[in-house]
């Protein structure tokens, strides 16, 4: 087999633009494979050829140098091609989680005003042509439907269509200007619970990558597991923008299953296998992790949620993976602080490890005055990750970010003497729930509109597998007929993703307030607390009942 090796230091890449990049790889290893699926596969050519045409195609329905393009695909190489097409064509990507619905989905098409959606035609049941073209009534800035497969709307172009007209075009794309051009728009929030895009360009996203290459020492022999959602920051940055960096080969897997993840290990030897501890915790703990071959794993990134020193022993021992621990936002273009391979398992499980090369941290009080060393305030991010702000939303731009360039993260964390950070909380109320990020307000508003219910407070709860679950707390309208799990969950489930329905409820009398009336979720007997006592005692309630 050919070995490869480093094909290009990353530093030289990092004033290139992701589309020159993937062009460069075309051009010294075009019959490489860059992208495997389980029936299927694409080299570097075919890969940056399809791009191409795609970016071609688009200029020819009117996207230009600054649009928004937004793009519902699960993890496949037309996903890939569409992120790197839409680059080439300097528009900026607004990749959306394939699980959103409705209520979702119109925020961020008002939003961002996006020109142009590529998108699958249907997702199980679930019909997104006649949602998007429903909300294309509402939404005139989109213009453009691009779906995967014909439809019987004349006005909707095809995918595949589109590419192979375009094949043949001498295509020029637009000039690049990596430390100002943007090349994402990823929507988080903040302490309101309402999103916010957070912009990044094409120099953080590739330089944030090339910081990765180094600390896992990744090389275009490697084969890099792709089964993140490939719309978030974590696997843009250390799957697809990794692999296209350095030439490595992307396995894909989607949807995320443990036992299919193990099975693709084993067929393409892959090397790196990031993850976050509830897909780790999910693979070692399924009942035929032990008949799979993983000798091939060698290095990856764990982050999203805390992790275990029990849980990084096992992932080493029983996987034969060195991970990472890693800490980011999606106003850092996903990074942040990271530790190194060689680190003790003490700093990877009590740290997130060093900030960014030229960048630095600090802890500061509630009156942004910086504190001394191991005291906990709010960590302020300052450096070349730092988002060039918030999309269309300059007073929360202005707000997050002080004039001289410090970000408010808003976590809880120390610097310890080394240098390191260590994560100690968050003032938010997210809830993180398996690596996604829940907003409180947002399952509220829809629960209140359930004929049962009163008033509600949504909280997290601890979880060992997906470190918090969704726990729904709730005064009824009828104290002696109270709504169930079960209901609230049917009345939310076409109205935002499955993974925010509520997994636990907390039936209350009333809520612990303030003073004002307001709510008191935290704190010493706070509604958080009554939640997470009344879910333990029906936890050993259960046990007892069935042992």
């Amino acid at each position: 087999m050919t070995k490869y090796g480093l094909i290009v230091n990353p530093e030289d890449l990092w004033e290139m633009s992701l589309g020159d990049i993937c062009a460069r790889m075309a051009a010294k290893i075009p019959d490489k494979t860059a992208i495997i699926e389980p029936n299927r596969s694409c080299t570097y050519k075919e890969l940056n050829d399809m791009a191409d045409a795609l970016a071609a195609g688009l200029a020819s329905i009117g996207v230009k140098k600054g649009d928004c393009v937004g793009i519902i695909l699960q993890s496949s190489i037309e996903a890939i091609a569409a992120y790197v097409g839409v680059a080439k064509a300097g528009a900026i990507t607004l990749g959306i989680n394939p699980r959103y619905r409705e209520h979702e989905l119109r925020f961020l098409l008002e939003n961002s005003g996006l020109s142009t959606m590529i998108t699958m035609n249907r997702l199980g049941d679930y019909d997104y042509i006649s949602l998007l073209k429903g909300l294309q009534k509402d939404i005139p800035s989109l213009h453009n439907l691009v779906a995967m497969e014909p439809t019987e709307h004349s006005d909707i172009f095809i995918y595949r269509d589109l590419v192979e007209a375009h094949r043949a075009d001498k295509y020029n794309h637009p000039v690049i200007d990596t430390k100002k051009d943007l090349i994402i728009l990823m929507y988080t929030s903040g302490t309101t619970g309402v999103p916010k895009g957070a912009t990044a360009t094409h120099y953080q996203y590739i330089r944030n990558s090339s910081q990765f290459i180094e600390r896992l020492g990744v090389t275009a022999d490697d084969v890099i597991l792709t089964q993140l959602p490939w719309f978030h920051a974590f696997a843009l940055i250390l799957c697809l923008n990794l692999g296209i960096i350095t030439g490595a080969t992307m396995v894909i897997q989607d949807p995320y299953n443990p036992v299919e993840t193990l099975k693709m290990i084993e067929k393409y030897k892959c090397t790196i296998h990031h993850g976050t501890p509830a897909m780790f915790l999910m693979e070692l703990n399924h009942k035929d992790f032990n008949k799979y071959d993983l000798s091939s794993l060698r290095a990856g990134v764990a982050s999203g949620a805390a992790f275990s020193s029990d849980l990084l022993l096992r992932i080493k021992k029983e996987m034969n993976l060195n991970v990472i621990s890693a800490w980011g936002m999606t106003e850092l273009s996903g990074g942040g602080c990271s530790t190194k391979l060689s680190d003790s398992n003490e700093l990877k499980t009590q740290t997130v490890g060093l900030p960014s090369k030229d960048c630095k941290v600090k802890v500061c009080d509630s009156n942004g005055q910086e504190l001394p060393i191991g005291e906990v305030g709010e960590l302020w991010f300052w450096g070349w990750l730092v988002t060039p702000g918030y999309w269309n939303n300059e007073a929360e731009t202005k707000k997050q970010i002080t004039a001289d360039g410090w970000l408010k993260t808003g976590d809880l964390c120390r610097i310890l003497e080394n240098g390191y950070v260590q994560y100690v909380g968050r003032l938010k109320e997210m809830i993180n729930r398996g690596g996604y990020k829940v907003y409180p307000n947002e399952v509220e508003d829809i629960l209140l509109k359930h004929p049962k219910v009163h008033e509600v407070a949504v909280v997290g709860i601890p979880n060992e597998i997906l470190g918090e679950l969704i726990c729904a707390c709730v005064i009824p309208k009828d104290k002696n007929n109270p709504p169930d799990i079960i209901e609230l969950r049917e009345h939310c489930k076409d109205k935002i993703a499955d993974y925010k329905l509520p997994d636990e409820l907390c039936i209350m009398d009333d809520f612990p307030r303030t003073a004002s009336g307001k709510f008191r979720k935290f704190g010493d007997n706070g509604i958080r607390d009554i939640a997470i006592n009344q879910y333990r005692q029906n936890y050993r309630s259960y046990i007892k009942h069935h042992n």
